[in-house]
């Protein structure tokens, strides 16, 4: 179990650890609660969706959604604990004096581990981003008209989660020495990018 449990937290008392100087929350775990929020506000336009009788028709395809939605809204509550986590253990990693690893070659490896372990979490939201374009896309088209700029604040947060999710990637990336995993990074990014393009493009059409 995680020792962080940010979900737990009340807003003032995460926003006041974030404001410390604590190394931990820092942008991973905003990034992962603008992904929580974009999810909680789109199942909201779902719920006001369902509750219309002029929408009975997407009934089936609203609570699909809604529940992919809600599924991805707990991930990245977990998401927040886990970046927290894999940075913690990157500062220990960097922390350690030199003289600690038995020859250079050795601390490169371990230190391509953790900078590898502290991207996995910002890698894995932008992983989840992408995949639920599809569903922010339906309720920009096909959610109640009344909540559309409910809908459009939410797309707007999943857009800032995925971005806010590449730049903690990259952050991390820059400092491994592993040549064929940054170029690996670098290409499934590519693919997420392209994909997110897809809602940005929607959005267009509404704003």
């Amino acid at each position: 179990m995680s020792t962080f449990l940010f979900r737990n937290r009340s807003i003032n008392d995460f926003l006041d650890v974030l404001a410390s100087p604590a190394s931990v929350p820092g942008g991973g775990a905003v990034a992962g609660l603008q992904g929580a929020q974009a999810c909680a506000l789109a199942e909201m336009v779902c719920n006001f969706t369902l509750t219309n009788k002029k929408y009975a028709s997407i009934e089936s395809d609203v609570r699909e959604v809604l529940a992919k939605l809600f599924s991805a809204r707990n991930e990245f509550l977990s998401l927040m604990d886990k970046d927290a986590e894999g940075f913690s253990k990157l500062m220990e990693v960097l922390q350690k004096p030199k003289e600690s690893f038995s020859s250079p070659s050795e601390r490169t490896k371990v230190l391509d581990d953790a900078f590898k372990l502290s991207a996995a979490a910002p890698t894995a939201m932008s992983k989840l981003c992408a995949s639920l374009v599809p569903c922010f896309v339906f309720i920009l088209e096909k959610g109640n008209k009344n909540l559309l700029s409910d809908a459009l604040v939410a797309c707007k947060a999943l857009t800032a989660c995925f971005f806010s999710s590449v730049e903690n990637i990259r952050a991390n990336v820059s400092y491994v020495k592993d040549k064929a995993y940054v170029e690996n990074v670098e290409s499934v990014l590519k693919s997420r990018i392209s994909d997110m393009n897809i809602l940005e493009d929607t959005l267009k059409r509404y704003v």
